[in-house]
């Protein structure tokens, strides 16, 4: 897990798709112009068990290579991805994802999708609580989606905020109103402006 680090005068991309195939070939493009525009720290996310390691992966070589922009990942599955994890021991590839790597900032990016429906609301769930769990356990942030699914999501929430150290953003924030934002924020979680929010 990563340590503590002060950063002035620098931003900090805390949700970059950089294992997508548009941008893991032009990885030495992307994170120079990231520098040029004074980005000192990104995090890739991991929406699944293989997409994980391969952020974990991109962020381990590229630490060892380049000190310019550093490198985290998250480690999670994404709501979309739950009915296909949900048949194996997915909770045991997780934990070993977080025992063994120390550029893991976060678990997500996890949450609920009710909007497409590509896993079923109940895998959804189930796998969402498991996230929830094992950020409770490694004592991290939560890097979360929601869509559609507000309800569901502030419910199962409110049981883990009670707990000392639950934090997070909601990155994927769409079709919320001002009272779901407010109920978010009273729960002390961070809320993203997706790339959704720029196209209204």
């Amino acid at each position: 897990m990563a340590t503590n680090t002060t950063i002035t005068n620098s931003l900090i991309d805390i949700g970059a798709n950089l294992t997508h195939k548009s941008l893991k070939h032009h990885l030495p493009l992307v994170l120079q112009r990231a520098n040029n525009a004074q980005v000192s720290h990104i995090i890739i996310t991991g929406t699944s068990i293989s997409g994980s390691r391969e952020a974990i992966d991109i962020a381990t070589r590229h630490n060892r290579e380049q000190q310019n922009v550093k490198l985290y990942s998250t480690v999670g599955i994404h709501p979309h991805d739950a009915t296909r994890h949900a048949t194996y021991n997915y909770r045991e590839q997780l934990v070993n994802l977080l025992t063994a790597n120390r550029n893991i900032v976060a678990v997500g990016e996890c949450g609920l999708d009710f909007d497409r429906n590509f896993s079923s609301p109940d895998d959804q769930r189930s796998v969402f609580n498991t996230q929830l769990e094992l950020a409770r356990e490694f004592n991290l942030p939560l890097f979360m989606h929601e869509r559609s699914a507000s309800n569901d999501m502030l419910s199962i929430l409110e049981k883990y905020s009670q707990h000392e150290n639950f934090h997070g953003v909601i990155h994927c924030f769409t079709n919320g109103t001002l009272d779901v934002l407010q109920k978010y924020l009273a729960l002390n979680l961070y809320i993203g402006i997706t790339g959704w929010e720029m196209h209204q």
